[in-house]
């Protein structure tokens, strides 16, 4: 599964920055990351599943819905 060692870390990742200005990632959903879920061997979305009380099925008809819309 993947392991984020830190929120703080992944906001950094996310944020936007060039040489003129900086703006930290906070209060987003991160796409990909969603994603990643149908990329998860079955126990692995269980794990997932059980840790959000939500089925399976539930979250992966979710993230594909999700990933048609772009």
């Amino acid at each position: 599964m993947l392991k984020i060692s830190s929120s703080e870390f992944h906001e950094q990742w996310r944020s936007f920055y060039n040489e003129k200005k900086t703006v930290d990632a906070k209060t987003f959903l991160d796409g990909d990351l969603i994603e990643s879920f149908l990329d998860l061997n079955r126990n692995q979305m269980e794990e997932v599943s059980k840790a959000i009380n939500a089925p399976v099925e539930e979250l992966m008809k979710r993230v594909e819905e999700l990933t048609r819309l772009h």
